[in-house]
């Protein structure tokens, strides 16, 4: 039996965690591995049925392989099978002018830790999007070969946003058939004390990271809802979505979302979700930022707080870096930059879980 407990419980658990690994970044990783592991020690001294674990680890291995196939296409109302490739940020516009011999830097997640790797651009940014009619959508940018218009900026805020969607949700579904696998396991630990401990220590994490990534998926969806809205009138761009296009910038290429806390009139702290992205654009930089439509005056106070001139911007890129798994880099400029930098970037990760509350308010919506 024990023997039987080390191939399936050693080797398995972790090839299963490697394939979460997408799931997880950065300290919560950590935290999520080591209470994997405390469950696995005490599970190895139960009578478990071995071929419940070995039907759970191909369910879920099953779950995650789904995660990258083409599902239905993102444009509202259309009932169509998406493409496999759906790039977030345009492939000859974003990418190809940081890229050297094709391939540009993106982190990659291992068990503990988290590596920068090789991309090829075509697969870089990617996500199974939109269908092929739907992708020609995106063709008024991608055939200039520049971003330049209100349409162009709304068009890259959706794909950001839409991308966004397409990750939590793939995020909530693991998580909820990996939390089901192993409550299955636990509930068959004959010992009470045993099993109230491994609740707690692998049940209630996974609950509660699913809890909290479902805080920012809502708002993600409700900038995605506004945005899409807009494009109902695509010559205005609208004051919750604001785009900066800069003579220069890092070689860098990123895309996702960020909770930002503030406390609203009567003093309440709570959190707004930002989808932005920035890459190279007409031989610059473009930057762009967008909210919901009630979310404008705390949109609007984030950007006067950062001053927001050209040097502040390329600030606030590299600090969006540790908040995204979505950024890719010239390969020279990274391993130019300076180990502190690359080492923050690659500890941060991608949070599994929405930020708590800072102790003071950052900003004050409408003051």
């Amino acid at each position: 039996m024990r023997s039987d407990w080390s191939r399936l419980c050693g080797v398995r658990l972790r090839r299963l965690v490697r394939i979460a690994r997408r799931l997880a970044g950065g300290r919560t990783e950590g935290d999520f591995v080591r209470a994997l592991s405390r469950g696995a020690r005490a599970l190895k001294h139960q009578q478990i049925d071995l071929g419940l674990l070995d039907r759970t680890y191909k369910s879920i291995r099953a779950a995650a392989r789904k995660l990258d196939r083409p599902g239905h296409c993102f444009w509202p109302g259309c009932t169509h099978q998406s493409i496999k490739y759906s790039h977030t940020i345009s492939r000859a516009i974003g990418l190809a002018p940081i890229a050297v011999d094709g391939r540009v830097e993106t982190p990659e997640r291992f068990l503990r830790r988290v590596e920068p790797h090789s991309a090829a651009i075509p697969k870089a940014s990617t996500f199974p999007g939109y269908c092929r009619k739907h992708e020609q959508e995106f063709s008024p940018f991608e055939g200039a070969g520049k971003l330049s218009t209100p349409n162009h900026y709304l068009l890259q805020a959706v794909r950001s946003a839409d991308r966004e969607v397409w990750w939590g949700d793939a995020r909530a579904s693991f998580l909820a058939q990996f939390n089901s696998s192993h409550r299955e396991q636990i509930d068959a630990v004959s010992d009470p004390r045993r099993r109230r401990s491994l609740r707690r220590k692998v049940l209630r994490p996974i609950e509660f990271i699913g809890v909290s990534s479902d805080m920012s998926r809502a708002g993600v969806r409700f900038v995605r809802h506004d945005l899409r809205e807009a494009l109902k009138h695509p010559d205005v761009l609208p004051l919750f979505v604001h785009a900066f296009q800069d003579v220069k910038g890092d070689p860098v290429a990123l895309s996702g979302s960020i909770v930002h806390w503030y406390e609203d009139r009567e003093g309440t702290r709570r959190p707004a979700e930002f989808v932005f992205s920035a890459h190279p654009n007409a031989g610059g930089r473009l930057m762009i930022l967008a909210s919901s439509r009630d979310e404008v005056d705390t949109l609007n106070s984030y950007i006067a707080s950062e001053a927001f001139d050209a040097a502040a911007r390329t600030r606030l890129i590299r600090t969006w870096m540790h908040h995204t798994d979505h950024w890719f880099a010239n390969r020279t400029w990274w391993q130019s930059s300076s180990e502190r930098f690359r080492k923050a970037v690659l500890d941060a990760g991608r949070p599994f879980i929405v930020p708590s509350p800072p102790d003071k308010p950052e900003h004050r919506a409408g003051a």
